[in-house]
């Protein structure tokens, strides 16, 4: 496996990892959330069940004393018939009664259900306690990663400090697509003009888009990069890269290729863009070759942490 190749499978495993850690934590705020909307529930609960229990002392008190105080008080009046008071304070008493077993039902079905809360609540201590584990795992191997891109730094260094050696070229081969990014980015920053700026895109979405100028707030320029063997794509290449400048209202793009030349379609396909006010720029493999021979070492780990942090 070649050098580039390793990097890119770094970055993307690197990618992965992060984007798996970004999910646990996220996972472990909603559990906290559902936690914290528990325990609320939970003191909703016990807030209710004291004013039942207060409610239910009052109740006893009232079916238990009120009817027996009524009916004796007033049994014998009347010829033994209820007065008008005995008869309400004795129907308030049967009244509370009934009242009682119902809160007390109440009483034990919100117990019931604080029980059934308490369990959520260790349910959800014990994935965030499982969530965090994987997330220490995640940290680990992200170290790992960047351990093995120490050790393969020597390797880039030679390909580095070889400029115009026959290794250098062939090690440069065809490199895979974030590479490819990565060169390019770094050759473009030497040649746009001062007060532009470029910005990294690719991904979903994208539009056909892997790089982009900016200048004042605004896109000037897109990036397309394309590796591998293109024969016979070309033209079709040249005219998806102007609709891309047409969807983008911008009059300027490069054309990164790993071939070292291009066909005549190729070129009479760019031409005829300048005919519409489309400029188009090809940068081809020599190019590359020979600003891959002059990156040094930290210049092309710093675009490896770039481009890993932003796609």
């Amino acid at each position: 496996m070649s050098v580039l190749k390793q990097i890119e499978d770094l970055i993307e495993l690197q990618k992965d990892t992060l984007k798996k850690i970004e999910e646990k934590e996220n996972l472990i705020t909603k559990i906290k959330d559902l936690n914290s909307r528990v325990e609320k529930r939970i003191n909703d609960l016990r807030r209710s069940n004291d004013a039942l229990k207060d409610r239910l002392e009052s109740l006893s008190r009232t079916a238990d004393g009120q009817s027996v105080e009524a009916w004796g008080q007033h049994s014998d009046e009347d010829d033994g018939e209820f007065t008008d008071r005995a008869e309400q304070d004795y129907y308030d008493s049967r009244r509370a009664a009934d009242e009682i077993d119902v809160i007390e039902q109440e009483i034990a079905w919100n117990e019931d259900k604080i029980d059934e809360l308490k369990g959520n609540i260790g349910s959800y201590k014990n994935n965030i306690q499982r969530l965090r584990s994987m997330i220490s795992t995640y940290g680990k191997d992200i170290e790992n990663h960047k351990l093995r891109l120490g050790k393969i730094s020597d390797e880039i260094t030679n390909i580095l400090n070889a400029p115009g050696s026959p290794s250098t070229n062939e090690s440069f081969g065809q490199p895979s697509g974030k590479i490819l990014e990565i060169i390019s980015y770094h050759y473009l920053s030497t040649i746009i003009s001062p007060g532009e700026s470029l910005e990294i895109v690719g991904g979903k979405g994208d539009n056909g888009v892997d790089l982009k100028i900016i200048s004042s707030d605004k896109m000037v320029a897109v990036v397309q990069c394309k590796q591998g063997n293109l024969e016979g794509k070309g033209p079709a290449i040249v005219r998806e890269l102007i609709g891309t400048c047409i969807i983008h209202g911008v009059k300027k793009a490069y054309l990164v290729l790993t071939s070292d030349t291009i066909t005549t379609s190729t070129r009479e396909t760019i031409n005829l863009a300048e005919t519409k006010g489309i400029q188009i720029t090809e940068i081809l493999a020599p190019t590359l070759k020979i600003h891959f021979s002059k990156l040094n070492l930290e210049s092309f780990k710093d675009l490896v942490q770039l481009f890993t942090s932003a796609k």
